[in-house]
């Protein structure tokens, strides 16, 4: 889970996935004052939270995706669940065999028997996804000169050209939050016979509800005069880029197959000439056929 605005609001969303059985968690820390850092042992001991992981500078969407990609590489995971951190997590029942982090297993586990050349499964789109590293590194990942809005459009889009494909699997319900007050954690925390299932459920809908008045007002709290400056300027350059590239197909459109160029799965060989190309071009340009220009 990467981690960037609004450390109330992750703290919120890590309880959720605590109460609801999910485990292993690793926070990546990308925020600017580094709140988790410094909150570490609250995070373990109170949240659940696994690792707490430094930036070590200022990353967009895209570069995190590919960081946690790397991770797993790195890890020898051939998948990994990944989360948005403005979430609530709530399982089917308060039943243990619906424990959420059981019924993810279960889910990876099942597709990877029942559809061999899945991609990503998404649990309420890709609030909660997982990521099969095979499919991730068929495409070369997340293209990073799209910073944040239609970078999953661009990502699935390639993903899907290279013969892999998207699968829902409910493993609970997932929430987009807001940050609520004071009387709903209580209620999220509370044992069953005091309030019951039903009940959080509503609350969480409500919350939903209130949150799609204002979407980005969870994040724009944190904004400095930079991020407001900068944030929608990156976000209108990335989502022109794509157009380009998906010629002029919207996010929502399926552009599989309308694809003009890709920057991030050029074979290595073709940049490799590339390269040749170019170090041929300037060593002419810069020793005058083979002699140094002093």
């Amino acid at each position: 889970m990467a981690f960037q605005f609004n450390y109330e609001l992750l703290k919120q969303t890590l309880m959720s996935y605590k109460l609801a059985k999910v485990h292993n968690i690793i926070v990546l820390d990308n925020s600017l004052g580094r709140h988790a850092i410094g909150d570490v042992d609250t995070l373990k001991s109170t949240y659940g939270v696994a690792q707490v992981i430094e930036m070590p500078f200022s990353m967009y969407f895209t570069e995190l995706q590919n960081l946690m990609a790397f991770m797993a590489r790195q890890t020898h995971h051939p998948l990994y669940y990944w989360s948005h951190m403005d979430v609530m997590a709530l399982p089917h029942s308060d039943r243990a065999e619906d424990a959420m982090g059981m019924r993810m297993s279960h889910c990876a586990e099942q597709t990877s028997i029942n559809n061999a050349s899945w991609g990503v499964i998404f649990n309420t789109n890709d609030y909660l996804s997982a990521n099969k590293l095979e499919a991730f590194d068929s495409c070369g990942g997340y293209d990073t000169y799209v910073t944040t809005y239609t970078a999953d459009c661009d990502f699935y889009a390639r993903m899907r050209g290279n013969g892999y494909i998207t699968v829902d699997c409910n493993v609970g319900y997932i929430f987009d939050a807001t940050l609520n007050n004071a009387s709903v954690t209580e209620a999220m925390i509370a044992p069953a016979d005091q309030v019951s299932w039903q009940r959080k459920k509503e609350l969480m809908e409500d919350m939903v509800w209130r949150k799609s008045k204002s979407r980005g007002a969870w994040r724009e709290a944190d904004f400095t005069d930079a991020d407001r400056a900068a944030w929608w300027p990156l976000s209108t350059m990335g989502q022109n880029y794509y157009a380009k590239k998906f010629r002029g197909k919207e996010c929502d459109d399926a552009a599989e197959g309308f694809i003009q160029f890709d920057r991030v799965a050029v074979p290595l060989s073709q940049v490799q000439a590339n390269n040749q190309e170019l170090l041929d071009k300037y060593t002419k340009l810069y020793t005058g056929e083979g002699k140094t220009i002093m």
